[in-house]
């Protein structure tokens, strides 16, 4: 295993925030809200249809079974390596330690997820935990409009007057981010760096086979991808809050839904991951898979990973037992 002498390990994490070096953002309760939302976000609105558009209309025209499947190992690069590894599991949760080119290789593969930086994502990701389900959640399909669609996507149609001061809200959630040169870098660029990814694949498409696999390259590995990608991640948000079974009584309606884990490496046992955020398994079944979990343990054996959060059995215990005791009875 690595040890902290390696350039490439980083540093123990220093104090959040100086004035209150006790506070950690993930899990302070007390922490001020995003707020409600006040008016259409008309630009995120009108670049998330034209995306879906091109999609579409992209995949129908330039069809290819070679450019169908780069796309699908690009799903499993940017679900798997970037949003469940990079963003979730390691940047909001700091569930495992790895070198800095891991940790910077994982959160490029999340940037090009198209879910926005990777401080913005695991900022909203914080704010979720802290106020899951009240006011203050972003994304809830149980508030403020108690619908899968809120929940799904609308959400980040509107904008928040106190998340509009970008700096101010990262040195809140995400102060520990915040210090990462190479982050706040993918943060700044991220919508440069997926532009320039789509390049990329047009002239490897191009020196290949000409215009027309340049183009089935763009129309399936990012646009459809993309879309794809997107739909897999907000169903973590919308499904995993409303349908599904529960193995531990959580403040929350979190929900376990096979197939969402299916979709998203993992990140569908969403009842087991809010009863113990901290931990990288989220699998706690047998029957339970998780992707992620799995390959984290395979990088482990090669000492590429380390100091992996494994389940807290005796907090878990009391929370399972909770939720399969019976209702009291009145007197």
């Amino acid at each position: 295993m690595p040890t902290h002498s390696d350039p490439l390990v980083p540093v123990p994490l220093p104090a959040l925030v100086p004035a209150r070096p006790a506070r950690d953002p993930e899990t302070e309760p007390d922490a001020p809200s995003p707020g409600p939302r006040s008016r259409v976000r008309l630009g995120m609105a009108v670049s998330v249809i034209l995306i879906h558009v091109a999609a579409v209309a992209g995949g129908a025209l330039f069809f290819d079974w070679a450019a169908v499947a780069v796309a699908g190992a690009l799903v499993l690069v940017t679900t798997n390596l970037g949003i469940s590894c990079g963003y979730h599991r390691l940047l909001v949760h700091r569930g495992y330690q790895c070198p800095r080119a891991i940790r910077y290789f994982f959160s490029l593969c999340g940037t090009l997820a198209l879910q926005g930086g990777p401080l913005s994502w695991s900022a909203t990701h914080r704010v979720h935990h802290q106020h899951t389900e009240d006011e203050a959640d972003p994304h809830s399909p149980h508030n403020p409009k108690q619908s899968f669609w809120w929940g799904h996507m609308l959400w980040f149609f509107y904008s928040y007057p106190s998340v509009e001061n970008k700096k101010e809200y990262w040195a809140r959630y995400v102060p520990d981010l915040l210090r990462e040169p190479v982050l706040v870098f993918m943060e700044r660029f991220f919508v440069l760096l997926n532009v320039a990814f789509a390049v990329a694949l047009y002239a490897v498409g191009y020196v290949i086979e000409g215009w027309q696999f340049g183009a089935a390259l763009v129309a399936w590995a990012f646009f459809a991808r993309i879309v794809f990608v997107w739909h897999a991640t907000w169903l973590v948000n919308s499904a995993g809050h409303l349908w599904g079974y529960r193995n531990y009584n959580t403040p929350d309606q979190s929900r376990n839904v096979w197939w969402v884990a299916a979709l998203t490496s993992g990140e569908g046992w969403h009842n087991n991951h809010h009863a113990d955020p901290r931990s990288a398994a989220h699998g706690h079944k047998w029957w339970e898979i998780d992707p992620t979990y799995t390959f984290l343990r395979a990088l482990e054996l090669v000492g590429l990973v380390w100091d992996i959060r494994k389940p807290a059995a005796h907090a878990l215990a009391a929370k399972a037992a909770a939720q399969t005791a019976p209702p009291p009875t009145a007197d």
